[in-house]
């Protein structure tokens, strides 16, 4: 994690400071330390994050995993057109057939980074959550589904779920050269979207539905124990770690601290003399529905995503006398050159 950030004008340095552990690797290959079991920061989501932050100003960073409306009429349709429920994993796989994929957007951060597949892979983690294809493994966060009770005709017809995180106001000292960054914490929203007509085509009105009760239970279930799934399942905290690492580079942008420091960020920000990796982000996935019948209706997929506007975070500054750490980091800091310990 980064709990600070300290300015050093006379040695031209910006030094991040956090919890650290040593590293390791546990039994599913990822990457994480070896005291706390949380995921390690990386330095290729942190140089992204400095690319990208300019460009987050309008949107924010996002990413977003929704059905197409055309495939949202088609799962209408058949669902109108069903007399009987038979059999119902048949029943299940032509509502798949129905919606069809899923389409993947990104925003914020280039599709093809790591900062990316963090992004995608959380959101979709969640959703096989939510929908019951695999467990949390977390007591007090059941699936969205097994929430929903028993006679249930009130469920909406698009539900959605997506994560944002909120952030106590940044501290700093009176000169600006300590930053003290805390009270991150992820929250799950919801809100229901029902199809429409907008010309004569299909349409999807974000919102529009009569909210869902047992969806906001279920978010209030997965706020309340997002740590605890963290803890769990290591791509709920690589997501916590580059929304820092974003909140971060909007500090540095936002108050120029690297021109505090007399610092040159270029061989970082210049992709033509740091390279980082790219890789396959997928456009579209496909559909897994899930279902339980519960009185007169089946509840199947969900759609949703992951969204925050650093900048925000970035804006919301007081000051503190507090400069705890600061001559201590500089003075533990190497003599020969910057690192990424």
């Amino acid at each position: 994690r980064v709990t600070h950030v300290f300015v050093d004008p006379d040695g031209h340095d910006i030094i991040l400071a956090g919890p650290a552990d040593t590293a390791t690797v546990d039994a599913a290959g990822n990457v994480v330390g070896a005291t706390s079991g949380r995921p390690l920061l990386q330095l290729e989501d942190f140089v992204v994050a400095l690319r990208a932050i300019d460009g987050a100003r309008q949107g924010g960073i996002r990413c977003s995993i929704d059905p197409s409306p055309e495939g949202v009429a088609k799962l209408q349709q058949y669902l109108r057109s069903l007399k009987t429920i038979g059999d119902p994993d048949v029943t299940l796989r032509s509502m798949e057939e129905s919606l069809g994929p899923q389409r993947v957007t990104v925003g914020g951060v280039p599709a093809g980074s790591r900062f990316a597949r963090v992004l995608v892979a959380a959101d979709y983690r969640m959703k096989r959550i939510g929908m019951g294809l695999e467990p949390s493994a977390v007591p007090g966060l059941p699936s969205y589904l097994a929430m929903v009770p028993p006679g249930s005709t009130t469920g909406a017809t698009l539900p959605r779920f997506w994560l944002e995180a909120s952030y106590d106001p940044i501290a700093r000292d009176a000169d600006e050269l300590a930053w003290r960054i805390t009270g991150r914490r992820m929250k799950c929203l919801t809100e229901n979207d029902v199809l429409a007509k907008d010309g004569g085509r299909d349409v999807i009105e974000r919102g529009k539905a009569p909210a869902d009760k047992v969806a906001e239970k279920w978010c209030a279930a997965m706020t309340a124990h997002y740590d605890a799934l963290a803890a769990r399942q290591p791509v709920f905290a690589e997501l916590v770690n580059c929304i820092d690492l974003a909140v971060v580079a909007a500090l540095i942008h936002g108050r120029q601290l690297d021109k505090r420091a007399g610092l040159d960020l270029g061989p970082l920000v210049d992709d033509t003399k740091l390279a980082v990796p790219t890789y396959d982000v997928p456009t579209s996935t496909s559909t897994v529905a899930s279902g339980v019948k519960k009185g007169s209706r089946w509840v199947v997929s969900a759609s949703g995503g992951v969204q925050v506007q650093p900048w925000e975070f970035a804006g919301q500054i007081v000051e503190s006398a507090d400069e705890s750490g600061r001559s201590a980091a500089i003075a533990a800091r190497p003599a020969d050159g910057w690192w990424w310990d």
